[in-house]
């Protein structure tokens, strides 16, 4: 659980130091024009670039009349584009609550703080909304009491955290991801399953322990890069059911690997991740192989013991910030 900040001096403060870490990425800064559906010819912005991370930001108050910081990220390089489209905004109302905007800052009992966003997103295409980005976004969500009452909103990341420009961009490319999905269903479907993603869920959500809300903040990180990695072996990696992580399938469109993917290892972590991959591949013909992708601390006896089940372990290191699979090919 997390309780939402509505102070407008200590918001301020949270997002001012927010970009000025997000800024230790920079490696271009200068005037662009912003292209976004209300936009005009004058709106040129000086923003800033990472070639490391894939995405440029802007920030600034948006005025008296919206009370907000407008806080926006895309995907484009302003270094070879003089114009660059808004793929996320993730304002900040200045102080209160304002649920038309999309951004909220929030701390757990440690006083860990971290950046979330409501769903809302938008941008002017078809089928582009809540709707969508509930079925489709594959990262972590939470609960965050806000003025005595429980909303749900995605974790986008934690402030002070060494992977923070990491975590931003992965969720920038996940809402960019998102919209393409609306784009393709705007045209004519291809036959066959569809690469599409959905969040998971399964049984109550333990996030009272502030250590498991931090690796949670990764969780589209290892998702993103386990998929990239199984798409350079030429194997299609898809989430379009509610209840299953992540799935592939073989060349007679049958189901032939079930994934669960978890950031942490605590025990109630590990029994769940079991459950749902046992229970999620149960009505599945053909019998798929159960993969459990977890940390590369996971202990030695506990590995072998899932092997007894029926269950492949395949772990993970953070290397320069990167996610790296250490036993991947050999578990496919």
């Amino acid at each position: 659980m997390l309780f939402a900040l509505t102070d407008t001096k200590k918001i301020e403060k949270i997002n001012r130091f927010f970009f000025k870490e997000l800024s230790a990425y920079r490696t271009f800064l200068d005037e662009r024009l912003i292209i976004y559906p209300q936009s005009s010819k004058d709106d040129i912005f000086r923003i800033s670039y990472s070639n490391v991370l894939g995405i440029w930001w802007y920030t600034n108050y948006a005025g008296k009349d919206s009370n907000r910081f407008w806080n926006i990220f895309g995907i484009d390089n302003p270094e070879v584009k003089q114009n660059v489209n808004i793929v996320c905004e993730i304002n900040m109302p200045v102080s209160g609550i304002n649920f038309r905007t999309a951004g909220l800052w929030a701390k757990d009992l440690n006083g860990n703080t971290f950046l979330l966003h409501s769903g809302k997103i938008g941008g002017g295409t078809k089928g582009v909304g809540k709707g969508l980005f509930e079925r489709e976004f594959r990262g972590e969500k939470i609960e965050v009491e806000i003025q005595g009452r429980i909303r749900e909103y995605a974790l986008v990341a934690q402030l002070g955290s060494d992977k923070l420009g990491e975590q931003v961009a992965s969720f920038t490319k996940e809402i960019y991801r998102i919209k393409t999905i609306a784009r393709k269903l705007n045209k004519r479907s291809p036959k066959g399953i569809k690469s599409f993603y959905s969040p998971e869920f399964f049984g109550k959500k333990e996030y009272r322990l502030p250590e498991k809300i931090t690796a949670n903040c990764n969780h589209g990180l290892v998702v993103s890069e386990l998929v990239n990695e199984l798409s350079r072996r030429k194997i299609k990696a898809y989430n379009y059911f509610n209840f299953i992580d992540l799935y592939t399938h073989n060349n007679r469109q049958k189901i032939d690997r079930v994934f669960e993917i978890k950031t942490s290892l605590s025990r109630q972590v590990v029994y769940t991740a079991i459950g749902q991959l046992f229970l999620n591949s149960y009505n599945i013909v053909g019998k798929p192989k159960r993969i459990f992708i977890c940390p590369n601390t996971i202990e030695k006896v506990l590995v072998s013991d899932l092997a007894k089940m029926g269950i492949t372990v395949i772990t993970f290191d953070w290397r320069k910030r990167s996610v790296v699979f250490n036993n991947l090919d050999t578990c496919l």
